[in-house]
């Protein structure tokens, strides 16, 4: 399962990277009112995360299951963003970029889902494969993060 992951975050890191080069017009910042949480603060962010969730022993289960949900909350918002972007910028967009935009949705709902079933196993896993699954969600988690903040980079 490791192995797959892996090549998909690779592909669709690729995917996510080809997609943005096809259309600058998307980003991953907030709206025009300034709302947009700025590549730093999503870094420490991702961090902060990611120490607090190593630090949880099986014993604390409970407690990194909610920092995760928080995590993937953080996560969904930023996709959700992306979306509303596209929505927004839909008409002037060719139809290859259009193209482009479902594909990189629809790479990134799969992304997610699959760092769903690293939740699931953070919420139900025994005590044996706890770390192996922690560091699985840790790492999916990691790399969906910072595919979205190199695009946001980007543009």
């Amino acid at each position: 399962m490791k192995n797959r992951i892996r090549t998909d975050l690779v592909l669709f890191s690729v995917l996510l990277a080809l997609s943005l080069s096809v259309c600058p017009t998307l980003t991953l910042a907030g709206g025009e009112d300034g709302d947009q949480t700025s590549a730093a603060d999503v870094r420490r962010e991702l961090n902060e995360t990611l120490q607090t969730l190593a630090s949880y022993s099986a014993d604390q289960r409970d407690a990194a299951v909610a920092k995760a949900k928080e995590a993937l909350a953080k996560t969904d918002a930023r996709i959700e963003q992306l979306q509303e972007k596209i929505e927004r910028d839909w008409q002037p967009m060719s139809q290859e970029a259009r193209k482009q935009a479902q594909e990189t949705l629809k790479a990134l709902r799969k992304q997610r889902t699959e760092i769903a079933e690293w939740y699931g196993g953070l919420k139900h896993s025994s005590a044996n494969a706890w770390d192996e699954i922690k560091q699985g969600f840790a790492h999916s988690y990691s790399e969906l993060e910072k595919s979205l903040e190199k695009a946001r980079e980007k543009f």
